[in-house]
């Protein structure tokens, strides 16, 4: 299917200013054709099936890729130190089956609140038990709108 954002704001960085258009994107989500919203009857696809919306009122912008993201962590900083103590108790309570789902669940809504923001692709840099991969991997299967997750693991190996 086709999808036509029609009358949406678009911001022209280059004339520093708000421009209406309209954009064509096609079944895999690229994005076609951008053209003044009076152009609508030329982008028309009638040999498939197309949707049109009107954005009237509502700014258009491409995806922003969060390039250093900690999805066990919550984005608020943290000023207070921790006991090592409790620390290693932590994390073996996170190791745990109970742990591993609750730490899974913490990064899927950490990743959710990032996509309903506009981020489109997150760079995990490594979180515990590798339940980025995880959280990548199921994302993928059930197609949550998260263009991706791309995992860096824990360490970098050198080969």
């Amino acid at each position: 299917m086709t999808l036509i954002l029609k009358n949406a704001i678009i911001l022209d960085v280059k004339k520093q200013q708000k421009i209406q258009r309209s954009i064509v994107i096609d079944s895999d989500g690229n994005i076609q054709h951008v053209f003044s919203s009076n152009e609508i009857a030329t982008y028309l696809d009638h040999s498939t099936e197309t949707k049109v919306m009107d954005c009237e009122g509502y700014y258009i912008s491409p995806g922003l890729i969060n390039a250093h993201a900690h999805l066990f962590a919550s984005g608020k900083p943290l000023n207070k130190k921790v006991n090592p103590t409790f620390l290693k108790l932590g994390y073996k309570l996170l190791s745990t089956k109970i742990g591993n789902f609750c730490v899974k669940n913490i990064m899927k809504r950490n990743a959710l609140i990032e996509l309903q923001n506009g981020v489109t692709t997150l760079r995990s840099l490594g979180e515990f038990f590798y339940q980025d991969v995880s959280l990548r991997d199921e994302f993928i299967q059930k197609k949550k709108g998260c263009t991706s997750i791309i995992s860096c693991w824990l360490f970098f190996e050198h080969h």
